[in-house]
This record gives C-alpha cells, structure tokens and sequence, in this order.
C-alpha cells in the first residue's frame, strides 16, 4: 500500500523524480491468492525501465570505468557454483520429509508449552505478590508488614523524586 508524503514536509529535489519507485508490492494479492511467490512471474512495465534507463546507464559506465582502472579489463568472470552440488541437497526421500516435519512440529510444540509455563509461573508470582487475601493477612503479620513497607517505600522514593524534579 502506497501513502502518499505530507505536501507541507515534502523537500525539493530537483532533477530527480519525486517518487522512483523500482518495484511493486504484490503482497496483499498473493496472500488473498495463497500462491507462494515463486508461482508469480511479475513482468517489469516498460515505464520503469525507461525512467530509470538514464540512471542505470550512468551507473554502469561508472562500474566500467572502475573496472578498467582497477582491474585493468571491461569484464570479470564470476565462477559458477556446481549445480550438481545444488540439486542432490535439496532431495530427501519421503521418510526423510516426515521425520523433518516432525521434528519441526515437536519443537514447536515444545517452545509453545515452555513459553506457557512461563506466562503461569509469572501469573503465581505476580497473584502472590498483588493479591490480598483475609486468610493470609491473619495468619501471617511478617508478610502484611513486609507489604506495607514495600508500598510505603515506594510512594516515599517517588514523592521525593517529585520534590527534587521541581526544584
């Protein structure tokens, strides 16, 4: 989605077109599709390729010039990678898919259970620390005491803190 700059911020610039955009976002449709990327050949429109002709033609007389007083030649080979290599990596048979899947699944499932018994070890400690209960303000004074420090202590140290931040 495109939203379009504030007129009242926008800055001059010049020779430069106010938007060079290179691309267009085909997200939103693809998702709506649920087509992976990969299915979509997306053909660049003319228009870019002429707007922006000018500026890759300066860019690669530049790289061609660097070229040739760094390197001393117009062209520099770039070895390529086996493909044999590439292809056998990518194949596993169909056991070897599901035990990958499960492992996946298992891992999940183990990362989902550990963050929820976190969120209720925390949910203990902060009812612990928060909750009044009649029960265990009478059976147990040290802790009522201990809570009733703690709440004056902070309203204390943040009263101060006011006091200091004024004057």
């Amino acid at each position: 989605k495109w939203n379009p700059p504030n007129p009242d911020v926008t800055v001059d610039a010049g020779d430069q077109p106010p938007f060079p955009w290179e691309y267009v976002n085909l997200d939103d449709i693809l998702s709506d599709l649920k087509l992976p990327p990969s299915t979509m050949e997306v053909p660049i429109p003319r228009y870019f390729k002429e707007d922006s002709a000018t500026i890759h033609r300066t860019r690669d007389r530049t790289i061609a010039g660097y070229m040739s007083m760094k390197l001393g030649c117009n062209e520099v080979l770039v070895e390529e990678e086996e493909a044999n290599e590439a292809s056998t990596v990518g194949q596993m048979t169909y056991e070897q898919a599901v035990e990958a899947i499960q492992r996946n699944e298992r891992g999940r499932q183990g990362k989902q259970r550990a963050n929820f018994v976190k969120e209720m070890r925390d949910d203990d400690r902060r009812k612990k620390n928060f909750v009044v209960d009649s029960s265990t303000m009478d059976t147990d004074p040290e802790i009522a005491a201990a809570n009733i420090q703690r709440l004056f202590r902070g309203y204390y140290s943040r009263s101060n803190a006011i006091r200091e931040r004024d004057e």
